[in-house]
């Protein structure tokens, strides 16, 4: 990866492409389709006290990879819960951290995002502020890769989600893995 370069990033709402961290974009003008695939997923942390994972998996939907999580939130999350992703791109045996991040908001800021209520329409997830105790489910979920652009990174990479407590103190955490390859 070329020179790092700090990005302010709204969640949700920004896609990437190879120009934000390339120093020589000339190679991008005939870039080439995409396959983004779901290779594995995992809980890093989990606060029992506020939310209880009981199933994270990679399942399938025919050939498609999909993202399933069961969770229970056991009480009312505070208002004032921050949300953040941190993403990696795997360089030999090791993730090195990308150049950008959506860095930790309001939870509730995500929720009322355009693009997250579309994603989840069809999910039993929160929807509304303040997150609700309840039984959730993210079930055969595929992300949406039309509105990426082909001059994507190709590799393997990491997105890292955390819920936290303004303190920094772990709600819940995730970690999935992706593979980019060309179609």
């Amino acid at each position: 990866v070329g020179a790092t370069r700090a990005h302010e990033v709204r969640p949700l709402q920004r896609t990437y492409f190879m120009t934000d961290f390339a120093e020589d974009t000339t190679q991008l003008q005939n870039a080439t389709p995409f396959v983004m695939t779901l290779q594995a997923v995992r809980t890093t942390c989990s606060n029992g006290d506020f939310i209880i994972s009981k199933d994270v998996r990679v399942g399938t939907d025919g050939p498609v990879p999909t993202l399933n999580s069961k969770y229970d939130i056991v009480k009312d999350l505070p208002k004032d819960v921050q949300c953040g992703t941190e993403f990696f791109k795997k360089e030999g045996d090791e993730y090195n951290k990308l150049p950008f991040a959506m860095d930790p908001s309001d939870c509730c800021n995500i929720l009322t995002t355009e693009k997250y209520k579309e994603a989840m329409e069809k999910q039993n997830v929160p929807k509304d502020c303040p997150i609700k105790a309840g039984s959730y489910e993210l079930k055969n979920f595929i992300v949406d890769t039309e509105p990426m652009s082909d001059d994507i990174q190709r590799g393997e990479f990491r997105a890292a989600f955390k819920m936290t407590l303004p303190s920094g103190d772990c709600l819940y955490g995730e970690e999935t893995d992706w593979k980019v390859t060309d179609k």
